[in-house]
């Protein structure tokens, strides 16, 4: 069996196709949205014609259902046909780890091998805190992974990191056939999402943290950061969105840089910066500054000291460095003193030079990671 998970921020990440896989490790602290990635799993195996058997031990039938409504992942038909069945596990089952292997055993018969099957365990973590010995966790996921592998398909299982010891969660990982692991970090007093694949059997995969987002319609996605671009008139916004989107004038558009994608806003006339840095959740702030204007210039070097409070990442452009009264951004930067942590870039927006650099540079401040 070969195939793609169906989750672009995973399949993205992993350079082939799955093979020889069972049982795969979800970990991450609580809040980082595992559950969430478990039913983004078998909705898409849903879409592909899969069945689906999502063995629920924290939620009910019901809260799994209206939950995935929201993210319009509706489930009526599925339901209807039987191509997604919930097994309902109750927490006082678990003292007893053959309760939950009959019923996993039954329901794997009836789906046969016909047709590929999901399956999804949300979550193990009742399972870790109720059963005392470590050794027959191990042997149940181990078991899991054949029974999965004989089935033809693969099984998303979640586990919470936190409370138990560092070393089952090493066994864990260990027995697992792959691993994706979540987490959150708080970064200028706001919370991040990063995943990572730390391990994937026989398949070759990237191992960097990668931000994401949950988005209310996909799911767990690729985080794309929002950039503001603000300076005083004449500076040279207008070009550089054109120059960005081709010839087109938008007030918002997004921008390949690297293997990620950055989503542009241009400032509106007089719009107050701190409200479009709430309302658009604004990563970071483009400051655009006519580099040849000796008026204007220190206009936009006061913008660019206003937000130094705000404590969000922050470029001064240097635009229309073609020109022949040019001050160059280091001359800039001793003029006004500009502190050296702030990146100063020299571009020409009229040629479109510079402008890739200033993307580049701004997501790394963002994100924190290369690109």
């Amino acid at each position: 069996m070969t195939q793609k998970l169906g989750i672009e921020i995973i399949d993205d990440l992993i350079f082939g196709e799955i093979e020889n896989v069972g049982a795969i490790l979800i970990l991450g602290d609580g809040g980082t949205g595992k559950s969430i990635l478990c039913k983004q799993f078998a909705y898409g195996g849903l879409k592909k014609g899969e069945n689906c058997i999502y063995v629920a031990i924290d939620e009910s039938r019901e809260e799994i259902v209206n939950s995935m409504k929201k993210f319009n992942w509706n489930l009526e038909a599925h339901l209807e046909e039987g191509s997604f069945r919930i097994l309902n596990v109750a927490p006082a089952e678990l003292s007893n780890i053959n309760t939950l292997n009959l019923k996993l055993t039954e329901s794997f018969s009836r789906v046969g091998r016909s047709r590929t099957a999901r399956v999804i365990i949300d979550s193990l973590t009742a399972l870790c805190s109720t059963v005392d010995r470590t050794t027959v966790i191990i042997d149940f996921i181990r078991l899991l992974g054949r029974k999965v592998k004989n089935l033809g398909s693969l099984c998303f299982y979640t586990l919470n990191r936190q409370g138990f010891d560092t070393r089952l969660i090493e066994l864990v990982k260990d027995v697992s056939d792959g691993v994706i692991e979540l987490k959150l970090e708080e970064e200028d007093g706001r919370l991040r999402h990063y995943l990572r694949i730390f391990k994937m059997k026989g398949v070759d995969h990237s191992r960097k943290w990668i931000p994401y987002t949950i988005d209310r319609h996909q799911g767990i996605r690729f985080y794309i950061p929002r950039v503001l671009i603000i300076g005083p008139p004449g500076a040279g916004k207008t070009t550089i969105a054109r120059q960005l989107t081709g010839g087109q004038n938008k007030p918002e558009f997004r921008v390949p840089v690297g293997e990620l994608e950055m989503e542009v806003i241009m400032s509106g006339k007089d719009a107050s910066i701190t409200k479009q840095m709430v309302s658009k959740d604004i990563s970071g702030i483009i400051v655009v500054a006519d580099s040849a204007d000796p008026y204007r210039l220190p206009e936009a070097v006061d913008l660019l000291n206003d937000l130094q409070s705000l404590k969000i990442p922050t470029i001064l452009l240097a635009n229309k460095q073609d020109l022949e009264d040019a001050i160059t951004p280091q001359n800039i930067r001793d003029e006004f003193g500009i502190p050296d942590k702030t990146q100063i870039i020299g571009t020409t927006a009229i040629k479109g030079e510079g402008l890739k650099e200033a993307l580049k540079s701004m997501l790394k401040l963002i994100i924190k990671v290369p690109v």
